[in-house]
């Protein structure tokens, strides 16, 4: 019989070193795609994106968040209820968000601001900038960064933020439907997504207009979401393919090239290839099994080189070479201050969650349905 996915799941122990690496290299990829515009603006970067170079830059974020699904769509599956499972997530997310916000604002902002301390405190954007904490995001603060060639952008990452909620909102709809007892449900969400949204598209602009992935990227991350949770929910049955790997590795890096209405093959080709490549369990340094770095260096990165630039020669390299270091070594901590100890809490989450009353249960699961559903109708329809 052909190997499935379960086995390699199963052969790995649930622990695949491939995820470690592939959440370690998007996250470095990400941060090197950066540096282009830190250093020379976003009129740089958009000329980029014109080039042959907008194919393996346009997969970074849907890899992650196909690697995001299917790693989360098994951290539902072990939680007894929905609760602890957005518990699991909250405790994973925010902590170290928060911190990063905290430190840009009440430390870097006060040392680097062209404004009076007095003004930058009182300040609107100030008291804004706290927000990015829950979600709702601000990437300005007072009087920094005006000089810099992407200028008064702290935090121009936290853009896929939102997203990442709208993908939590997603999986926990499915899960309230009734995914477990319904998996076709996986595969019918990211196929009738896609497909309303590519119709309206057509309808609005007509069948040969040009449908590029930068009209609405955040909508191919969640579909690209979506895929890795189908193809967790489906594992016993997706085949372990080098073939059907670099079939699909053609049709998502083809469709990047064509653009069009092909792009809307991207996020399931682009699923599988990042759960094989997950799935590989390359041999496992020391390093990735103490440490999952690559949080902190999202949060990190852009904030880093942005201040390098303040400080350092306008040159490509050199911000690589003085802000990489600097935003693992602040990754790092984050993991070992931050986000381990905040993990820490999944323990007395889950049992919390277990020993609750049901009409408890039930009663914060309604709640979830409404908060879920009317998440979804507002962020998740085209226009």
């Amino acid at each position: 019989m052909p190997t499935t996915l379960a086995d390699r799941i199963a052969l790995t122990g649930g622990r695949s070193s491939g995820f470690d690496y592939l959440r370690i290299g998007l996250a470095l990829a990400v941060a090197c795609s950066h540096v282009i515009s830190t250093t020379y603006g976003k009129a740089v970067m958009d000329a980029v994106y014109l080039t042959w170079w907008r194919i393996p830059l346009n997969a970074i974020l849907p890899m992650f968040f196909a690697l995001s699904g299917f790693l989360v769509a098994g951290s539902l599956e072990r939680c007894a209820r929905l609760t602890s499972f957005l518990g699991l997530r909250v405790i994973r997310i925010v902590p170290a968000l928060a911190v990063e916000v905290l430190i840009s604002a009440l430390v870097l902002g006060p040392l680097l601001t062209v404004s009076p301390l007095a003004d930058y405190f009182t300040a609107a954007q100030f008291r804004a900038y706290f927000l990015n904490i829950l979600g709702e995001i601000h990437f300005l603060l007072p009087g920094l960064f005006g000089t810099l060639p992407y200028p008064h952008i702290v935090n121009q990452q936290l853009w896929t933020i939102p997203y990442e909620l709208q993908c939590y909102a997603e999986i926990s709809l499915l899960a309230l439907i009734g995914m477990r007892r319904w998996p076709v449900i996986a595969i019918v969400t990211p196929i009738g997504t896609t497909l309303i949204y590519a119709l309206g598209h057509i309808l609005e602009k007509g069948l040969f207009a040009p449908t590029e992935l930068t009209e609405a990227p955040g909508y191919f991350f969640v579909w690209a979401f979506l895929w890795g949770v189908a193809l967790f929910v489906y594992r016993d049955r997706m085949r372990w393919s080098a073939s059907w790997c670099a079939a699909a590795a053609v049709i998502g890096f083809g469709s990047l090239a064509i653009g069009g209405l092909a792009s809307y093959l991207m996020p399931a080709a682009l699923a599988y290839v990042t759960v094989m490549l997950g799935l590989s369990n390359l041999r496992r340094v020391r390093f990735l099994e103490h440490a999952d770095c690559s949080y902190g260096i999202y949060l990190y990165h852009w904030v880093v080189m942005q201040t390098v630039m303040m400080l350092a020669p306008r040159i490509w390299w050199v911000n690589l070479a003085i802000s990489l270091p600097v935003t693992v070594a602040l990754a790092m901590a984050s993991w070992y201050l931050i986000e381990k100890r905040a993990l820490a809490l999944r323990h007395p989450i889950m049992a919390a969650d277990r020993g609750a009353p049901s009409w408890a249960s039930r009663g914060v699961t309604v709640f979830l349905a409404v908060a879920v559903v009317v998440a979804v109708v507002f962020r998740f329809l085209p226009g």
